[in-house]
């Protein structure tokens, strides 16, 4: 946790909105600690999105990939 912000690369971070094992507030706060990061909040999804909302997580990663600067 103490090393975070020194994650320099561009990061997507995907979350359920509806995860009760590791809330979006988790996420939330990943995507204040790494300055270059992306945050996806999946709807009607819970822990698992790949499984759960898999259309929606390949978009948000296609579209992430397209605008990321490597």
């Amino acid at each position: 946790m103490n090393t975070i912000n020194s994650i320099s690369l561009p990061t997507l971070i995907i979350c359920g909105k509806e995860d009760a094992l590791t809330p979006p507030k988790y996420a939330e706060f990943l995507q204040k600690k790494i300055k270059n990061s992306t945050l996806v909040l999946i709807e009607d999804s819970g822990h698992v999105p790949l499984l759960e909302r898999p259309e929606e997580v390949n978009n948000a990663i296609e579209k992430f990939i397209k605008q990321a600067n490597f």
